[in-house]
C-alpha cells in the first residue's frame, strides 16, 4: 500500500508593518514660514519596513527608506494640514498611521510705519511657546550705520503668554534710555508700541532692546543670532548675541545665541539708505536616494541608475552621489540621477550616498544605502 503524503502546511500570512507619527502632535500650532519636522515610529514584526511615506490629505510630500523616519515641510504655507504616513514591509504589505491635524497661521506683519525700518523682517520663530518656569528678560543687541531714532519696540508674541510686557532700550553700559509698557495685543505674532518720545541713538554704538516674557513663556530659535542679520543701516552685534537675564534688568547672558524676536522701529537721520539685502537662507536641503532600494542586489560588470530625490526651501542647485566615500557623479537638474559602473567582482558591499546643495552653500547629506554585488 502508499502511505500517503504528509499534508503541506501552507507559509504563514504576511503581517502588515505598524506606523504612527510621533512629531508634531495632534492639534499643534504653527506659524507660515516655518521648518515642520514630521517623525514617525514604524516597525514589522515579521520581516522589515522598506519604506515610510508622508502625506498631506491625499498629496504625498515624500518618502524615507531609512530608520529614523521623517520629511521636513520647508517654509509651511499657512492653513490647515492632516498628516499622514503610511509604511510598505518587504513583502509589500502596507499601513496607515492615525491622521495628525495641525494648523499654520498666517503671519500679517505690516510696515511699522511709512518710513521706518525694523531689524528683523521675515525671521520667524521655530519654537513657540517655550517655558523654563521662570520669567526672563529677553532682548537683542542691535546697532545702525547711521544716526538715527528708535520710534517703537516690537516682539513676537507666542498663544501661550499673558500679563503686562514692558519693552526697554539700554545703553552698552547697562543705562535704562526708555521704556514703554504694551497695550492692546494681540493673541499672537509682532506686537509693537510707540515711545512717547523717539530716542536718539548715535551710529556705530550697541544698544540692548529688551521684553520681559509673558507668564513664562517665550519664542526663539536657537541659533538665530550666530550669524550677523542686517536690514538697511541696522544690525545685529556679532558674537554672544540673543540675550537674557532676570526680569527688569538688562539682560547679559546668552544661550546658543538664540533669537528671542525683540526689535525696535528705526528712522535714520540721513534719507539715503542702502536697500536691505535680501534675508539669508539658512535651511539645508532634503535628499534620499530613492533606486536602488537599501539591502538589494546589484549585477556586477553592469552600469546601475542611482536615482535621488531632493527639495529645499529655496531650490537645489546640485546633488552629488558618493560610493563608499568617492564621489562619481554630480547632477544639477530633477530628476537626480547618476550612472553608476559597478566593479567585475561578486560579493561586494557598497555604500550608496547623495549630497544636495541649495544657493546658500548649505548641504545635506542622505542615508547611506548599502547594496551587494553578485
Amino acid at each position: 500500500a502508499t502511505t500517503p503524503a504528509a499534508p503541506t502546511t501552507p507559509p504563514p500570512a504576511n503581517v502588515a508593518p505598524s506606523v504612527s507619527i510621533t512629531s508634531p502632535a495632534n492639534g499643534a500650532s504653527f506659524s507660515a514660514g516655518m521648518n515642520i519636522a514630521v517623525n514617525a515610529s514604524a516597525s514589522d514584526s515579521d520581516g522589515s519596513v522598506a519604506k515610510v511615506e508622508f502625506f498631506n490629505g491625499s498629496t504625498k510630500l515624500g518618502e524615507d527608506l531609512s530608520a529614523p523616519y521623517s520629511w521636513m515641510i520647508s517654509n509651511a504655507a499657512a492653513g490647515s494640514y492632516s498628516l499622514k504616513a503610511r509604511a510598505t514591509d518587504n513583502a509589500g504589505a502596507i499601513s496607515d498611521s492615525a491622521v495628525v491635524s495641525i494648523t499654520v497661521n498666517a503671519i500679517t506683519q505690516p510696515p511699522p510705519s511709512s518710513v521706518g525700518v525694523t531689524l528683523l523682517t521675515s525671521q520667524v520663530p521655530q519654537i513657540l511657546n517655550a517655558n523654563d518656569g521662570v520669567g526672563y528678560e529677553l532682548g537683542m543687541k542691535l546697532m545702525s550705520t547711521v544716526s538715527g531714532k528708535i520710534t517703537a519696540i516690537r516682539f513676537f508674541k507666542g498663544s501661550s503668554e499673558t500679563g503686562t510686557r514692558t519693552g526697554k532700550i539700554y545703553s552698552s553700559s547697562g543705562t535704562l534710555l526708555a521704556s514703554v509698557v504694551f497695550s492692546s495685543e494681540t493673541a499672537s505674532g509682532w506686537q509693537q508700541m510707540n515711545l512717547a518720545s523717539p530716542l536718539s541713538i548715535a551710529a556705530n554704538t550697541e544698544y540692548t532692546v529688551s521684553v520681559n516674557t509673558g507668564a513664562g513663556y517665550y519664542v526663539a530659535t536657537n541659533q538665530g543670532m550666530a550669524s550677523q542679520i542686517s536690514n538697511g543701516s541696522l544690525r545685529s552685534v556679532v558674537g554672544s548675541n540673543g540675550v537674557f537675564g532676570p526680569v527688569g534688568s538688562r539682560p547679559t547672558q546668552s544661550w546658543e545665541n538664540s533669537n528671542y524676536f525683540r526689535d525696535v522701529v528705526f528712522v535714520a537721520d540721513s534719507s539715503s539708505q542702502p536697500p536691505p539685502p535680501p534675508p539669508s537662507d539658512v535651511s539645508a536641503p532634503l535628499v534620499s536616494i530613492t533606486s536602488p532600494a537599501n539591502g538589494s542586489f546589484v549585477t556586477k560588470s553592469t552600469s546601475v541608475v542611482i536615482q535621488a530625490q531632493a527639495s529645499d526651501n529655496v531650490g537645489v542647485t546640485k546633488v552629488e552621489f558618493y560610493v563608499n566615500g568617492s564621489l562619481k557623479c554630480t547632477d544639477s537638474s530633477a530628476a537626480y540621477s547618476c550612472n553608476w559602473a559597478v566593479p567585475k567582482r561578486a560579493g561586494r558591499s557598497f555604500d550608496l550616498q547623495a549630497k544636495a546643495y541649495d544657493a546658500a552653500g548649505n548641504s545635506r547629506s542622505s542615508a547611506i544605502i548599502r547594496v551587494t554585488s553578485k
